[in-house]
């Protein structure tokens, strides 16, 4: 029986000194004299018929002991139970196992069977395990039967609104290993795709379904992927299946990372970026995207080569997304990216030593994918003034115009060619707008600096401020049918918002020596209201969204 723990010595009964009333409850009605002995009086013990010994001073008694400590191991097995499964039921019957002996690993055994092979669990001591290359253990999942099977009409809800999720693997390929025919039965598990991501799917299609389902489907649904997620559920026995199963986690945690900035949980939401991130990185993912590492890669799964140019396409736009995403956001939020610096052969240190032409040349180092290259450039033009605004002084960027010029002729570039990029990959309008409202933060970032001291980056500023008010203002964005918005957005617009009023702020300063207000200063003040107008639209998409309004309307009252 486990020691109850107490505050302090005042709230231990043991320590108590004893009431004026000394006797105990039974004792006092019944007019006996009491021995005072804890937990029960000997009058309490010898007669049946009383009820609990008690006393007034709030000693617990010897039966509301055995119902805590009866509680507290039936919240212990339930939460047991919740994280690996049911115990099977020889396992509650038989009865307690010898305690080993030392240096023994204790392994929970199927009746009948002590060898490893036969046990419930597998033995984390067992060197066939130990020199297996992925070394993940397979633990029983726990079904929930009440949660529906994710059928077709779930995939396709999901798959509708997959292009704003970061969904990255081929959809007919894994819709045939879902339902290998047409024929092909719904079930409660698919073997051929991992766990996670297929609850992943599923959580996504109740989020984002009109259906009006149970909300608590949705709530057991995502206890249910982190549970997976936790405990990965590869078969450490079957390396053919692993390689495709491992990019199946990987695209299972980016699309929980977004379901949590969705939610408005951005801290939960980079845990699992960044955690799509690692996997990526331990499965050599970035070397088959060929990219060299440091030298010092560390542990590496070693996958076997890709069955196909499909799987090797599925690879590589794992690495690309599970990177980008990371970065986005932690460009977005103003911490540290992990740099693309740290994986390159041809890495290149952008602060201290200015950038060379081939350096920045898009299909040379950039990503190949638009809205990942997007991403990539804000990165950098957030890193190049961040590491070296010490350096900066007077009218000029001393120290790195080099790089400003070059990053900034990008940018411009990748602006000048998107619409023909977007016609010739059809992107989606949604993924248009985020590429080109990144791109123009990359600017505003590039420029910041020098806002006060050049004209040429206030204007430039404005310029792309207004550019991103006129993307959200979009009447397509409020018109369409629903999709759910990269969450990123509700940053961004956050960020777009306090730039805004500072903008404000100074044509309000300069105007005051004028005493005339100009037409600029009237158009800042209107694409305010209107970003402040589509958030507040846009806020039952997410709570995000509305974290988002509820930030900017504190940022409007502090400027007033």
């Amino acid at each position: 029986m486990t020691a109850t723990c107490y505050a302090d010595d005042s709230s231990d009964p043991y320590r108590q000194k004893t009431s004026k009333k000394k006797s105990c409850t039974n004792c006092r009605h019944r007019k006996k004299k009491c021995d005072r002995g804890r937990p029960s009086c000997k009058n309490c013990l010898e007669s049946a018929n009383f009820k609990d010994c008690e006393y007034e001073d709030g000693q617990v008694t010897r039966t509301q002991q055995l119902e805590m400590e009866i509680a507290r191991l039936k919240s212990l097995l339930s939460c047991y139970e919740q994280l690996h499964g049911h115990l099977p039921e020889s396992s509650l019957s038989e009865s307690a196992p010898q305690a080993p002996s030392s240096g023994e690993a204790l392994v929970g055994s199927r009746s009948g069977s002590s060898s490893p092979s036969g046990s419930e669990f597998p033995d984390p001591y067992d060197s066939d395990m130990i020199d297996h290359d992925s070394m993940i253990l397979t633990i029983p999942r726990h079904e929930d039967h009440d949660i529906p099977i994710f059928e077709r009409t779930q995939y396709q809800i999901f798959f509708n609104h997959s292009s704003h999720l970061r969904f990255f693997l081929d959809p007919s390929r894994l819709y045939s290993m879902l339902w290998p025919s047409d024929e092909a039965p719904e079930v409660q598990s698919y073997p051929d795709v991992h766990s996670s991501l297929v609850d992943a799917m599923h959580l996504w299609s109740v989020h984002i379904s009109d259906s009006g389902a149970d909300r608590s489907v949705e709530g057991r649904l995502l206890f249910r992927v982190i549970t997976d997620l936790s405990v990965c559920n590869l078969s450490a026995d079957d390396p053919i299946v692993l390689p495709y199963k491992v990019v199946h986690l990987i695209q299972a945690h980016v699309l929980l990372a977004q379901y949590f900035f969705q939610s408005g949980r951005v801290l939960e939401g980079k845990y699992y970026a960044h955690g799509a991130l690692s996997l990526v990185l331990s499965a050599g993912l970035h070397l088959e995207a060929g990219y060299m590492g440091t030298g010092n890669d560390g542990f590496q799964l070693r996958l076997v080569a890709a069955r196909d140019q499909i799987e090797q396409n599925d690879r590589n736009r794992a690495f690309w997304d599970s990177l980008s995403l990371t970065n986005v956001w932690s460009t977005a939020t103003q911490l540290s990216p992990f740099s693309n610096r740290h994986f390159w052969s041809n890495e290149v240190a952008i602060h201290d030593v200015p950038l060379s032409a081939n350096d920045l040349d898009p299909d040379f180092f950039c990503p190949p994918f638009p809205l990942d290259k997007a991403g990539f450039l804000w990165e950098q033009a957030t890193l190049l003034v961040t590491r070296n605004r010490s350096s900066i002084t007077g009218a000029q960027p001393h120290g790195f115009s080099r790089s400003f010029d070059l990053l900034e002729g990008t940018i411009h570039k990748e602006l000048e060619k998107l619409p023909d990029m977007a016609l010739q990959d059809q992107l989606p309008h949604q993924t248009q707008m985020l590429i080109q409202t990144m791109l123009h933060m990359a600017l505003i970032e590039l420029h910041s600096p020098f806002a006060g001291i050049q004209f040429k980056s206030y204007l430039q500023i404005g310029s792309s401020l207004k550019r991103i008010v006129d993307l959200a203002i979009d009447p397509q964005i409020l018109d369409q049918e629903w999709h759910p918005l990269d969450p990123v957005f509700a940053v961004i617009w956050t960020k777009v918002i306090d730039a805004l009023i500072s903008h404000i702020r100074w044509h309000r300063a300069q105007e005051q020596s004028r005493e005339e207000q100009t037409e600029e200063h009237f158009d800042l003040v209107i694409s305010l209201m209107s970003l402040l107008t589509v958030l507040r639209e846009l806020s039952m998409q997410s709570n995000l969204m509305r974290l988002a309004v509820t930030k900017g309307d504190d940022i409007y009252r502090s400027a007033l």
